[in-house]
């Protein structure tokens, strides 16, 4: 019986499931407290750059620029109805694949317009959706 857990654990952890779970996250996600240091037409450029880093992309405006912090959020979640199949003999040999999953995407952006004396005008969150959220029971919401 001691073997068996064995195996079971070394399955596990070798990734051979009928369940996989995968969550990606592109940059540093920001939130309503990172951005609180920012005062509309007092804070200077080199601040927010000092505090958050480069952002993403730089968009010239007529009096300015609006800079764009972005990151993404991905997660994919997977049960394999059909794996222990995979184990009977000959109809380990037939197609058997039966997933049941779910994928999230989400994407937040913060924006900052700086005017042409490189302080801010305002900064704001363009793009504040669900992102990736684990879901028990992948079906619709």
């Amino acid at each position: 019986m001691r073997h068996a857990w064995h195996l079971v654990v070394a399955l596990l952890l070798s990734g051979c499931t009928p369940i996989t779970w995968t969550r990606v996250t592109l940059n540093q996600p920001l939130h309503a407290q990172d951005i609180r240091f920012i005062d509309p037409g007092r804070t200077q450029w080199a601040e927010v750059v000092r505090r958050l880093g480069a952002p993403g992309e730089l968009q010239p405006t007529p009096t300015g620029f609006v800079a764009t912090y972005f990151y993404l959020d991905t997660a994919d979640f997977d049960v394999d109805l059909g794996w222990p199949l995979g184990f009977i003999g000959p109809v380990s040999r037939a197609p058997h694949r039966m997933e049941l999953g779910d994928t999230g995407i989400g994407v937040e952006e913060l924006e900052v317009a700086v005017g042409a004396d490189l302080r801010v005008q305002y900064a704001v969150f363009a793009d504040s959706n669900d992102a990736a959220r684990f879901k028990p029971v992948p079906v619709g919401d």
